[in-house]
């Protein structure tokens, strides 16, 4: 049980990586964005993120079908992938904006 879920994890930072980079940007400009408005405007950049994630799965959906079929066939529904991606990334962005407003304090 522990190690199915151990290689289901790994399968998703696996497909993660392909856009960690673009993650790691608007992470930065977003929590930059906090940051400057003393996070007046953080349901704003929640929804900007929420946004550009839905845009991002889109992308995945449309033009990476042959690495969806690559995951499907190690296990991982595409409805898995989509999720566990997406928490992933929510998981990052908050680690981000809180690590950030802790060093700005």
């Amino acid at each position: 049980m522990i190690k199915k879920v151990i290689k289901k994890l790994k399968l998703l930072f696996r497909f993660y990586k392909g856009f960690f980079l673009l993650s790691l940007i608007a992470n930065i400009w977003f929590s930059w964005i906090i940051i400057e408005n003393k996070n007046s405007i953080i349901v704003i950049v929640i929804m900007l993120k929420l946004t550009l994630n839905t845009i991002i799965a889109l992308f995945l959906n449309s033009y990476k079908t042959n690495e969806f079929h690559y995951y499907q066939n190690l296990g991982l529904s595409k409805k898995e992938i989509l999720i566990g991606v997406g928490v992933i990334d929510a998981l990052f962005f908050s680690l981000f904006v809180f690590s950030v407003q802790k060093i700005k304090s």
